[in-house]
Protein backbone atom coordinates (compact mmCIF):
# COMPACT_ATOMS: atom_id res chain seq x y z
CA UNK A 1 0.00 0.00 0.00
CA UNK A 2 3.00 2.29 0.66
CA UNK A 3 3.94 2.04 -3.27
CA UNK A 4 -0.23 2.87 -4.08
CA UNK A 5 0.49 6.92 -1.80
CA UNK A 6 3.76 7.53 -3.88
CA UNK A 7 1.72 7.13 -7.23
CA UNK A 8 -0.84 9.23 -5.83
CA UNK A 9 1.60 11.95 -5.16
CA UNK A 10 3.21 11.57 -8.09
CA UNK A 11 0.07 11.32 -10.26
CA UNK A 12 -1.32 14.92 -8.47
CA UNK A 13 2.03 16.74 -9.09
CA UNK A 14 3.25 19.59 -8.29
CA UNK A 15 3.48 19.85 -4.50
CA UNK A 16 5.76 21.36 -2.41
CA UNK A 17 7.81 18.42 -0.45
CA UNK A 18 8.87 19.91 3.09
CA UNK A 19 12.38 20.52 1.58
CA UNK A 20 13.15 22.20 -1.60
CA UNK A 21 10.81 23.04 -4.02
CA UNK A 22 11.69 22.95 -7.54
CA UNK A 23 10.54 24.74 -11.15
CA UNK A 24 6.99 23.29 -11.87
CA UNK A 25 5.12 23.68 -15.25
CA UNK A 26 1.71 24.45 -14.19
CA UNK A 27 -1.53 26.25 -15.34
CA UNK A 28 -3.92 29.21 -13.28
CA UNK A 29 -6.17 27.00 -14.49
CA UNK A 30 -10.26 27.61 -13.41
CA UNK A 31 -10.53 24.14 -12.96
CA UNK A 32 -8.59 22.29 -9.13
CA UNK A 33 -8.30 18.39 -9.19
CA UNK A 34 -10.07 17.01 -5.74
CA UNK A 35 -10.91 13.32 -4.63
CA UNK A 36 -13.93 11.95 -3.29
CA UNK A 37 -15.01 8.76 -2.76
CA UNK A 38 -11.29 7.55 -3.98
CA UNK A 39 -12.54 8.85 -7.43
CA UNK A 40 -11.08 12.63 -9.02
CA UNK A 41 -12.83 14.99 -10.37
CA UNK A 42 -12.70 18.83 -10.28
CA UNK A 43 -13.74 22.00 -8.77
CA UNK A 44 -13.86 25.55 -9.53
CA UNK A 45 -11.85 28.10 -7.77
CA UNK A 46 -14.69 29.15 -5.42
CA UNK A 47 -14.91 25.68 -4.35
CA UNK A 48 -17.98 24.39 -6.48
CA UNK A 49 -17.78 20.82 -8.23
CA UNK A 50 -17.59 21.16 -11.74
CA UNK A 51 -16.37 17.79 -13.13
CA UNK A 52 -18.04 15.21 -11.03
CA UNK A 53 -15.00 12.18 -9.59
CA UNK A 54 -15.36 10.07 -11.87
CA UNK A 55 -11.49 9.65 -12.93
CA UNK A 56 -8.91 6.75 -11.29
CA UNK A 57 -5.85 9.88 -11.08
CA UNK A 58 -6.14 13.50 -12.81
CA UNK A 59 -3.23 16.31 -12.91
CA UNK A 60 -3.34 19.75 -12.88
CA UNK A 61 -3.74 21.84 -15.67
CA UNK A 62 -0.99 22.79 -18.58
CA UNK A 63 -1.57 24.35 -21.29
CA UNK A 64 -5.18 24.23 -21.39
CA UNK A 65 -5.02 20.48 -20.79
CA UNK A 66 -5.28 18.07 -17.96
CA UNK A 67 -4.49 14.52 -17.71
CA UNK A 68 -6.76 12.11 -16.67
CA UNK A 69 -7.14 8.00 -16.05
CA UNK A 70 -10.11 6.12 -16.80
CA UNK A 71 -9.47 1.98 -16.39
CA UNK A 72 -5.28 2.46 -17.20
CA UNK A 73 -5.85 4.41 -19.96
CA UNK A 74 -5.07 8.28 -20.12
CA UNK A 75 -6.75 10.79 -21.95
CA UNK A 76 -7.14 14.85 -21.45
CA UNK A 77 -9.97 17.48 -21.04
CA UNK A 78 -10.11 20.88 -21.64
CA UNK A 79 -10.79 23.59 -19.13
CA UNK A 80 -14.68 23.17 -19.32
CA UNK A 81 -14.38 19.63 -18.09
CA UNK A 82 -14.86 17.84 -21.35
CA UNK A 83 -13.46 14.99 -22.85
CA UNK A 84 -10.75 16.93 -25.87
CA UNK A 85 -8.79 13.97 -26.14
CA UNK A 86 -10.01 10.37 -25.52
CA UNK A 87 -8.24 7.95 -22.80
CA UNK A 88 -6.39 5.56 -24.85
CA UNK A 89 -3.13 6.00 -23.79
CA UNK A 90 -1.28 3.49 -21.53
CA UNK A 91 1.24 6.53 -20.70
CA UNK A 92 1.12 9.97 -21.21
CA UNK A 93 2.92 13.21 -20.31
CA UNK A 94 1.53 16.83 -19.96
CA UNK A 95 1.09 19.27 -22.71
CA UNK A 96 4.46 21.43 -22.83
CA UNK A 97 5.27 23.57 -26.03
CA UNK A 98 2.31 22.52 -27.37
CA UNK A 99 3.04 18.35 -27.63
CA UNK A 100 2.20 15.63 -25.40
CA UNK A 101 4.24 12.44 -25.37
CA UNK A 102 2.19 9.57 -24.95
CA UNK A 103 2.59 6.07 -25.47
CA UNK A 104 0.46 4.10 -28.08
CA UNK A 105 -0.40 -0.17 -26.63
CA UNK A 106 0.88 -2.47 -28.56
CA UNK A 107 -0.49 -5.35 -26.61
CA UNK A 108 2.44 -7.03 -25.91
CA UNK A 109 2.15 -5.85 -21.83
CA UNK A 110 0.47 -3.71 -19.73
CA UNK A 111 3.15 -0.73 -20.41
CA UNK A 112 4.43 -1.68 -23.88
CA UNK A 113 4.05 0.32 -26.97
CA UNK A 114 5.79 3.26 -28.99
CA UNK A 115 6.22 6.75 -27.56
CA UNK A 116 4.80 9.51 -29.91
CA UNK A 117 3.97 13.30 -29.78
CA UNK A 118 0.29 13.85 -29.98
CA UNK A 119 -0.76 17.72 -30.63
CA UNK A 120 -3.77 19.30 -28.55
CA UNK A 121 -6.14 17.49 -31.41
CA UNK A 122 -4.75 14.22 -30.04
CA UNK A 123 -2.81 13.85 -33.64
CA UNK A 124 0.18 12.11 -33.64
CA UNK A 125 3.00 14.05 -35.40
CA UNK A 126 5.94 12.37 -34.47
CA UNK A 127 6.71 8.97 -34.28
CA UNK A 128 9.86 8.39 -32.37
CA UNK A 129 10.80 4.28 -32.73
CA UNK A 130 13.09 4.99 -35.68
CA UNK A 131 15.09 7.47 -32.82
CA UNK A 132 14.92 5.72 -29.62
CA UNK A 133 13.88 2.44 -30.42
CA UNK A 134 11.73 0.24 -27.61
CA UNK A 135 13.14 3.41 -25.12
CA UNK A 136 11.17 3.94 -22.46
CA UNK A 137 11.80 7.47 -22.21
CA UNK A 138 11.63 10.50 -23.92
CA UNK A 139 11.39 13.94 -22.70
CA UNK A 140 9.41 16.96 -22.78
CA UNK A 141 9.12 19.69 -25.32
CA UNK A 142 10.50 23.01 -23.83
CA UNK A 143 12.22 25.56 -26.00
CA UNK A 144 11.43 23.63 -29.32
CA UNK A 145 13.63 21.05 -28.10
CA UNK A 146 13.04 17.58 -26.15
CA UNK A 147 15.68 15.00 -25.02
CA UNK A 148 15.77 11.19 -25.89
CA UNK A 149 17.18 8.16 -24.67
CA UNK A 150 17.71 5.96 -27.72
CA UNK A 151 18.43 2.46 -27.93
CA UNK A 152 19.04 2.23 -31.65
CA UNK A 153 23.11 1.53 -32.16
CA UNK A 154 24.16 2.24 -29.06
CA UNK A 155 27.42 0.62 -27.72
CA UNK A 156 27.07 -2.09 -24.88
CA UNK A 157 27.03 -0.68 -21.50
CA UNK A 158 28.52 1.09 -19.40
CA UNK A 159 30.51 2.90 -22.05
CA UNK A 160 26.77 4.16 -24.12
CA UNK A 161 26.05 7.89 -23.62
CA UNK A 162 22.17 7.36 -25.01
CA UNK A 163 20.92 10.79 -24.94
CA UNK A 164 20.02 13.28 -27.55
CA UNK A 165 17.54 15.99 -28.81
CA UNK A 166 14.67 16.18 -31.49
CA UNK A 167 12.94 18.84 -32.62
CA UNK A 168 9.34 19.42 -33.30
CA UNK A 169 9.20 18.10 -36.28
CA UNK A 170 11.22 14.60 -35.38
CA UNK A 171 14.60 15.16 -36.30
CA UNK A 172 17.07 14.62 -34.54
CA UNK A 173 19.29 17.99 -34.53
CA UNK A 174 21.58 17.10 -31.13
CA UNK A 175 22.92 13.41 -31.48
CA UNK A 176 22.71 11.12 -28.61
CA UNK A 177 26.18 11.64 -26.82
CA UNK A 178 25.63 12.64 -23.18
CA UNK A 179 24.90 10.55 -20.30
CA UNK A 180 22.06 12.72 -19.23
CA UNK A 181 19.87 15.44 -20.83
CA UNK A 182 17.96 17.95 -19.02
CA UNK A 183 15.46 20.57 -20.61
CA UNK A 184 15.98 23.71 -22.38
CA UNK A 185 15.66 26.60 -20.02
CA UNK A 186 16.69 30.16 -21.18
CA UNK A 187 18.23 28.81 -24.32
CA UNK A 188 20.79 26.20 -22.22
CA UNK A 189 20.02 22.90 -21.32
CA UNK A 190 22.28 20.70 -18.21
CA UNK A 191 23.88 17.35 -19.37
CA UNK A 192 26.03 14.53 -17.51
CA UNK A 193 29.19 13.73 -19.57
CA UNK A 194 29.48 10.21 -18.45
CA UNK A 195 26.73 7.53 -17.72
CA UNK A 196 27.76 7.68 -14.10
CA UNK A 197 26.53 11.90 -14.02
CA UNK A 198 29.48 12.53 -12.34
CA UNK A 199 30.60 15.74 -14.40
CA UNK A 200 27.56 18.12 -15.72
CA UNK A 201 27.65 21.36 -18.14
CA UNK A 202 25.40 23.34 -19.93
CA UNK A 203 24.89 22.98 -23.99
CA UNK A 204 23.25 25.14 -26.53
CA UNK A 205 20.85 24.24 -28.80
CA UNK A 206 23.32 23.51 -31.21
CA UNK A 207 24.83 20.89 -28.86
CA UNK A 208 27.54 22.70 -28.06
CA UNK A 209 29.32 22.91 -24.59
CA UNK A 210 29.13 26.55 -23.21
CA UNK A 211 30.09 25.85 -20.01
CA UNK A 212 32.33 22.75 -19.47
CA UNK A 213 31.15 19.44 -17.27
CA UNK A 214 32.86 20.58 -14.19
CA UNK A 215 29.57 20.65 -11.54
CA UNK A 216 28.83 17.58 -9.15
CA UNK A 217 25.25 18.44 -9.55
CA UNK A 218 23.83 20.81 -11.22
CA UNK A 219 20.16 22.88 -11.79
CA UNK A 220 18.37 24.48 -14.45
CA UNK A 221 18.99 28.46 -15.33
CA UNK A 222 16.34 30.71 -14.24
CA UNK A 223 16.61 34.30 -13.83
CA UNK A 224 19.93 34.29 -15.56
CA UNK A 225 21.49 32.11 -12.68
CA UNK A 226 22.03 28.46 -12.24
CA UNK A 227 22.84 26.65 -8.67
CA UNK A 228 25.58 24.18 -9.18
CA UNK A 229 27.55 22.09 -6.81
CA UNK A 230 30.98 21.52 -6.67
CA UNK A 231 32.07 18.51 -3.95
CA UNK A 232 29.36 19.00 -0.84
CA UNK A 233 28.56 22.85 -1.58
CA UNK A 234 26.20 24.45 -3.66
CA UNK A 235 26.90 28.20 -5.30
CA UNK A 236 25.34 29.79 -8.58
CA UNK A 237 26.67 30.78 -12.25
CA UNK A 238 25.67 32.63 -14.54
CA UNK A 239 25.09 31.86 -18.05
CA UNK A 240 28.96 32.40 -19.20
CA UNK A 241 29.86 30.11 -16.69
CA UNK A 242 31.49 32.26 -13.84
CA UNK A 243 30.90 31.94 -10.53
CA UNK A 244 28.73 34.68 -9.13
CA UNK A 245 27.93 33.13 -5.77
CA UNK A 246 30.65 31.24 -4.26
CA UNK A 247 29.49 27.89 -3.29
CA UNK A 248 29.26 27.77 0.14
CA UNK A 249 24.86 26.34 0.76
CA UNK A 250 24.17 22.64 2.10
CA UNK A 251 20.86 23.15 -0.41
CA UNK A 252 20.22 26.02 -2.97
CA UNK A 253 16.87 25.99 -5.30
CA UNK A 254 16.46 28.25 -8.42
CA UNK A 255 15.76 31.60 -7.53
CA UNK A 256 12.07 32.85 -7.99
CA UNK A 257 10.64 36.26 -7.38
CA UNK A 258 14.52 37.31 -6.86
CA UNK A 259 15.14 35.65 -3.98
CA UNK A 260 16.38 31.84 -3.67
CA UNK A 261 15.86 29.29 -1.07
CA UNK A 262 19.34 28.02 0.53
CA UNK A 263 20.19 25.35 3.44
CA UNK A 264 23.02 26.71 6.19
CA UNK A 265 23.87 25.31 9.26
CA UNK A 266 20.99 22.65 8.83
CA UNK A 267 18.55 25.33 8.37
CA UNK A 268 16.52 27.56 5.21
CA UNK A 269 16.89 30.67 4.30
CA UNK A 270 16.93 33.09 1.73
CA UNK A 271 19.75 35.01 -0.75
CA UNK A 272 19.16 37.50 -2.96
CA UNK A 273 21.10 37.56 -6.37
CA UNK A 274 24.27 39.24 -4.91
CA UNK A 275 24.43 36.38 -2.41
CA UNK A 276 23.19 38.42 0.48
CA UNK A 277 21.01 36.74 3.09
CA UNK A 278 17.92 38.26 3.03
CA UNK A 279 15.92 36.26 5.31
CA UNK A 280 17.97 34.38 7.63
CA UNK A 281 18.26 30.22 8.12
CA UNK A 282 16.29 30.05 10.78
CA UNK A 283 13.07 27.55 9.00
CA UNK A 284 13.21 23.21 9.60
CA UNK A 285 11.91 23.32 5.72
CA UNK A 286 10.84 25.68 3.45
CA UNK A 287 9.74 26.73 0.18
CA UNK A 288 10.51 28.80 -3.25
CA UNK A 289 8.37 32.37 -3.29
CA UNK A 290 5.20 32.65 -5.37
CA UNK A 291 3.22 35.27 -5.36
CA UNK A 292 5.28 36.98 -2.75
CA UNK A 293 4.78 34.21 -0.08
CA UNK A 294 6.46 30.87 0.65
CA UNK A 295 5.30 28.02 2.90
CA UNK A 296 7.88 27.13 5.65
CA UNK A 297 8.05 25.78 9.13
CA UNK A 298 9.47 27.15 11.91
CA UNK A 299 9.12 25.28 15.97
CA UNK A 300 5.66 24.62 16.07
CA UNK A 301 4.61 27.43 13.47
CA UNK A 302 3.83 25.99 9.70
CA UNK A 303 2.92 28.85 7.19
CA UNK A 304 3.16 30.85 4.61
CA UNK A 305 6.06 33.79 5.08
CA UNK A 306 6.31 37.17 3.22
CA UNK A 307 9.43 38.39 1.70
CA UNK A 308 10.34 39.79 5.29
CA UNK A 309 10.21 36.36 6.46
CA UNK A 310 7.48 36.90 8.73
CA UNK A 311 4.63 34.67 8.69
CA UNK A 312 1.75 36.60 7.01
CA UNK A 313 -0.36 32.95 6.74
CA UNK A 314 -0.43 30.90 9.30
CA UNK A 315 -2.02 27.48 9.28
CA UNK A 316 -4.37 25.96 12.25
CA UNK A 317 -3.79 22.39 10.71
CA UNK A 318 -1.01 19.72 10.24
CA UNK A 319 -0.46 18.61 6.73
CA UNK A 320 1.85 16.64 5.10
CA UNK A 321 2.05 18.54 1.65
CA UNK A 322 2.00 22.13 0.91
CA UNK A 323 1.52 24.03 -2.54
CA UNK A 324 3.03 27.33 -3.47
CA UNK A 325 0.37 29.89 -4.68
CA UNK A 326 -1.27 29.97 -7.69
CA UNK A 327 -3.79 32.33 -8.36
CA UNK A 328 -4.65 33.05 -4.69
CA UNK A 329 -5.02 29.37 -4.47
CA UNK A 330 -2.53 26.53 -3.09
CA UNK A 331 -3.26 22.90 -2.64
CA UNK A 332 -2.65 21.01 0.52
CA UNK A 333 -2.47 16.96 1.33
CA UNK A 334 -3.68 15.38 4.63
CA UNK A 335 -2.86 11.94 5.61
CA UNK A 336 -5.40 9.95 5.82
CA UNK A 337 -4.10 6.65 7.43
CA UNK A 338 -1.06 5.48 7.45
CA UNK A 339 0.07 3.82 3.96
CA UNK A 340 -3.24 4.91 2.43
CA UNK A 341 -3.55 7.64 0.17
CA UNK A 342 -4.02 11.83 0.49
CA UNK A 343 -6.65 13.64 1.66
CA UNK A 344 -6.75 16.66 -1.12
CA UNK A 345 -7.77 20.23 0.28
CA UNK A 346 -7.40 23.77 -0.82
CA UNK A 347 -6.67 27.20 0.73
CA UNK A 348 -7.15 30.75 -0.29
CA UNK A 349 -4.48 33.46 0.89
CA UNK A 350 -6.42 33.58 4.69
CA UNK A 351 -5.15 30.25 4.89
CA UNK A 352 -9.30 29.15 4.91
CA UNK A 353 -10.48 26.37 3.16
CA UNK A 354 -12.13 26.71 -0.09
CA UNK A 355 -12.18 22.84 0.06
CA UNK A 356 -11.73 20.73 2.79
CA UNK A 357 -9.65 17.91 2.40
CA UNK A 358 -11.73 15.10 1.27
CA UNK A 359 -10.47 11.25 -0.28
Amino acid sequence: MQFIAVIFILLLGNLVSPSLAHTRRKDVGNLLPIIKGLKFGYISRSGRIVVKPQFDSARVFSEGLARVEINGRYGFIDSSGRTAIKPIFNMANDFSDGLSAVKIPDGSCALCGEWVYINKAGQVVIHTRPIAGASNYVGDFSEGLASFYSKVGQPDFPRNLPYGYIDKHGKVVIPAKFGYAEEFHEGLAAVAKDFMRTAWGYINQQGEYTIGPRFSEVGDFQDGLAHVRIGGKWGYIDKAGQMIIEPQFEQASPFSEEYALVKLKNKFGYIDKSGTVVISPQFEWASDFSEGLAVAKLGAKTGYINKEGKFAIQLHFEADEYDSFSGGIAQVLVRYKVNYPFKIGYIDTKGSFIWKPTI
